[in-house]
């Protein structure tokens, strides 16, 4: 048996329910009722008696609604057994990890060794944000007899984890990028041990610049490292940071403004400058990766 109670976190209303002692994680997502995908698949990978057992864990929660915007190629690699392991231990955090420790680029390890990063963001109402992996935790602190949950509007997936520079060549369709990147001396700086946003152009967005002024980038390193600082920042700011009409200052120095349409959450539409955010938010171990439609001009100092 559950009750409800109301609580202000992180400048939000938020309500979650909070478990008998003796009700273990397995007892407390029944009693949620918006958890029966998660449940199914838990015990789909063979994870229910881990789940029930002494701990403690933190499991990361997505709800109901998180799985049916899953793409349909998402749903099929749920049929590998192993692949779907991997998915849900990745949301088990092995010991009790409350919001109290769930600070700025703090780094958790999955159940599987594999770092999960937390952010916190201020939104447009000076409220703040908390997210995992980009992925936004709604709910937080939910207790139950072996462990913790926090509960998500998105599904987190492992990712190998290498360096922006890294990332960026096992995706397709940025190997125009790749070679700017190598010419400007910057592909070292994204394989760093420092923290950046990137913001990466596809190779059709560079194919729209005029060929002129494409052969002068590629000619020019001081011209194109300007530009490719222009589409970074310092710190990693996934999806959930960024709302209308906020401005970061770029590596290169000139703002970055942000425009974004809809309801917060996958179906938004993000724009920075004049570019459209496209497909998924990818994580690196030193930031993340937004792919965008356009190459952004730095304005004339």
């Amino acid at each position: 048996m559950a009750y409800k109670i109301f609580i202000l976190v992180l400048g939000l209303f938020v309500t979650f329910s909070v478990a008998r002692a003796e009700n273990d994680l397995i007892d407390v997502l029944r009693d949620f009722q918006e958890f029966k995908t998660l449940l199914q698949l838990i015990q789909e990978a063979n994870l229910t008696d881990t789940l029930r057992g002494k701990g403690p864990f933190t499991v990361f929660a997505p709800v109901d609604r998180a799985f049916t915007e899953l793409p349909e190629d998402a749903w099929k690699s749920f049929k590998d057994v192993n692949l779907l392991r991997q998915v849900m231990s990745f949301h088990v955090v092995p010991g009790n990890v409350t919001s109290s420790e769930l600070r700025n680029n703090v780094l958790p390890s999955s159940a599987e060794g594999q770092k999960i990063r937390i952010n916190v963001y201020q939104n447009a109402t000076g409220g703040k944000v908390l997210t995992a992996n980009g992925c936004p935790i709604t709910k937080i602190d939910a207790k139950a007899s072996n462990g913790v949950i926090h509960v998500m509007s998105e599904v987190m997936f492992p990712l190998p984890g290498p360096s922006i520079t890294e990332t960026l060549s096992r995706m397709q369709n940025f190997s125009f990028l790749l070679t700017a990147l190598q010419k400007a001396d910057l592909a070292g700086t994204l394989s760093g041990d420092d923290t950046y946003t990137f913001f990466a152009p596809t190779n059709e967005a560079f194919d729209k610049l005029p060929p002129v002024y494409l052969e002068m980038l590629l000619t020019t390193k001081m011209a194109l490292s300007d530009l490719l600082e222009f589409h970074m920042f310092y710190d990693v700011s996934f999806r959930p940071a960024f709302y209308d009409g906020l401005k970061i200052r770029s590596l290169q120095g000139p703002l970055l403004t942000f425009n974004v349409k809809g309801p917060p959450g996958p179906t938004a539409k993000y724009m920075v400058n004049n570019a459209t955010f496209l497909g998924l938010q990818q994580p690196a171990s030193n930031g993340v990766i937004h792919a965008i439609d356009q190459v952004m001009i730095s304005p004339e100092p």
